[in-house]
């Protein structure tokens, strides 16, 4: 079990260049399609990030624990992982859920939940303004 996480300088490497290639591809598309709804999609997911981050490790990992009766508290050497085809199925719907909120809050907000909270923790006015 401990190479499912294998934390190593060969797989952080893999895993930077992976990152690296998916940027540039949706940097990409971003300029080849400015005008594709799906590119527009996308772009208002990427803009709340920090809420997505943490609705997925909270809320979703909560789900996901549910769905496969796993815990996800403890070292990954002491419970046998779920299915790939599960895990890859879940994070696609998860991934669309996602995108919809973005679309529906955008709609009606400038910025995402957390986002709207940390400019309001952010915004302190300063002596003289």
């Amino acid at each position: 079990m401990e190479d499912y996480f294998p934390v190593n300088i060969p797989f952080l490497m893999i895993t930077t260049g992976w990152a690296l290639m998916v940027i540039s591809f949706c940097m990409y598309l971003g300029d080849k399609f400015p005008a594709s709804k799906f590119i527009e999609l996308l772009v208002k997911t990427g803009q709340m990030t920090l809420s997505h981050y943490v609705i997925h490790m909270t809320i979703g990992v909560l789900i996901l624990a549910q769905l496969t009766q796993k815990s996800y508290t403890r070292f990954p050497q002491t419970d046998m992982p779920a299915e790939p085809i599960f895990i890859l199925t879940y994070s696609v719907l998860f991934f669309a859920l996602s995108v919809l909120f973005s679309y529906l809050w955008k709609k009606k907000f400038k910025n995402g939940p957390l986002e709207m909270l940390m400019r309001k923790i952010s915004d302190v006015q300063k002596p003289g303004r």
